[in-house]
């Protein structure tokens, strides 16, 4: 019966500590993304099996009304039909970013912010399922968004896209 209680007692605060560690976060870390951004976006082709770069550029901008939402447009000029406008929400608890879960983050002392957050979802041609992670590294003039999946029943995780930006001036 100790060794349990023991355990328990262990894995409370484990927990407590991977929570005061900052898995959570606040609409001010994200606030750095305000502003236009260029660069491109390469994405794994899973026809070809090879990646394909094009021009990108994306623009965020926060929330009058809701400090917890920043508006999204992203732009392709060699393919405009897919240009896109959404919008990336922090949950009221700071712990999910849209639907995915905050796995981990990290702020150093330069400003640099790393956010990793997951989802169960599915993807590939096919819509295999698969645990899908977004990588969001952000500095005051770099922003990198990577997607990577594992399918289920593998061990290796695939990068299926990545954008990289600069900041426009």
């Amino acid at each position: 019966m100790k060794v349990f209680i023991i355990v328990i007692f262990n894995l409370c605060i484990f927990q407590t500590h991977l929570y005061s560690q900052g898995q959570a976060i606040q609409p001010s870390d994200l606030k750095i993304l305000e502003g236009n951004w260029v660069g491109t976006l390469t994405y794994l082709d899973y026809t070809s099996g090879k990646p394909y770069t094009m021009p990108a550029n994306t623009n965020f901008e926060q929330s009058k009304n809701n400090p917890n939402i920043y508006f999204r447009s992203v732009g392709y000029s060699t393919e405009p039909h897919a240009n896109q406008k959404d919008s990336m929400i922090i949950s009221p608890n700071g712990q999910m970013l849209d639907d995915f879960t905050i796995v981990s983050f990290k702020k150093t002392s330069n400003d640099t912010v790393e956010i990793i957050s997951e989802k169960d979802g599915a993807d590939g041609n096919d819509n295999k399922p698969a645990t899908i992670r977004r990588t969001f590294s952000i500095t005051a003039t770099t922003f990198v968004i990577k997607k990577e999946v594992l399918f289920k029943g593998s061990s290796t995780w695939l990068l299926r896209h990545t954008y990289s930006f600069t900041k426009s001036k």
